[in-house]
């Protein structure tokens, strides 16, 4: 079996590498496919789509879409919450439509994000965090430009920027929308990192009860294998997909740039576990 990784970013969203810099990475490790999983984006896949083949490796088309799950919390307790979609239609006119609005709906969630912490003391506006990332300006673009604009450390602006944005407003895309939107545009959905996610009411971890209930909707997969999940996760999730009837996925979630590549290929992805997200897509 070969390995793959399916989980990774680009400088199209929050990450600091090129589509071409992460296929020559994917190639030096001998991989045999990778996805680009860019935030509420496709630019990147598009990009890596016309590269891949002088590479040897075979790019799955993907992306990582930005939901809220009603009676869910996700990132930093706010309401993010992370869909995976694989094997998508990239030329769809629906996806770019998609993908238009998700962008200009960042850009207003960013500027209410800094008329909170404009509230809180900090002078930032939407064009300091678009000079950091004007393709997804979120919290790692918060971060930097605090960091640059001298307004605290790292260390000490995580939390207030975390607080902040993910008070800031949610996606306009159910998770439930979601896993319908990645069908059709022929693709499989799989839920991210799942030990993000808790029950609002009670902060119980997901459970059974929850991906019954995205299973009900069409979920067809969920990714075990990431930096967030340890083993004992990792065997937790893995039983409850077989009870579900769910697909495994996994990847580095890379964000960094070449020299600086510490999760990529990290996992233990196999081109199996790839066949059998592939066989999950819609019988057109």
């Amino acid at each position: 079996m070969g390995q793959v990784d399916l989980h990774m970013h680009t400088r199209h969203s929050d990450g600091q590498a090129t589509a071409e810099e992460l296929l020559n990475a994917a190639k030096e490790h001998g991989l045999e496919a990778i996805a680009i999983t860019d935030h509420d984006t496709t630019a990147g896949s598009k990009e890596a789509r016309e590269l891949a083949p002088q590479y040897g490796v075979e790019l799955i088309p993907a992306i990582e879409l930005t939901c809220y799950w009603e009676g869910y919390s996700g990132h930093g307790g706010g309401p993010d919450i992370d869909l995976l979609g694989y094997f998508i239609d990239l030329d769809s006119p629906l996806l770019t439509e998609i993908e238009e609005r998700l962008r200009e709906h960042a850009r207003d969630r960013a500027n209410t994000c800094c008329e909170i912490l404009k509230r809180l003391g900090y002078e930032i506006s939407l064009d300091d965090v678009l000079t950091s990332n004007e393709n997804y300006p979120a919290v790692l673009a918060f971060l930097d430009a605090f960091v640059r604009l001298d307004l605290a450390s790292a260390e000490e602006a995580a939390p207030i920027i975390e607080q902040a944005y993910y008070s800031s407003g949610r996606s306009r895309l159910s998770i439930q929308n979601a896993i319908k939107l990645v069908h059709e545009l022929g693709g499989v959905a799989v839920l991210a990192h799942p030990t993000i996610v808790h029950r609002d009411m009670d902060g119980e971890p997901l459970s059974e009860r929850g991906l019954i209930e995205l299973k009900q909707v069409g979920l067809d997969g969920i990714e075990i294998y990431h930096h967030r999940l340890r083993s004992q996760h990792r065997q937790y999730f893995r039983m409850l997909a077989q009870m579900a009837k769910l697909a495994i996925s996994g990847g580095s979630d890379e964000h960094r740039k070449p020299g600086r590549l510490q999760r990529f290929a990290s996992q233990p992805v196999t081109t199996e576990i790839l066949e059998e997200l592939r066989s999950r897509r819609p019988v057109s």
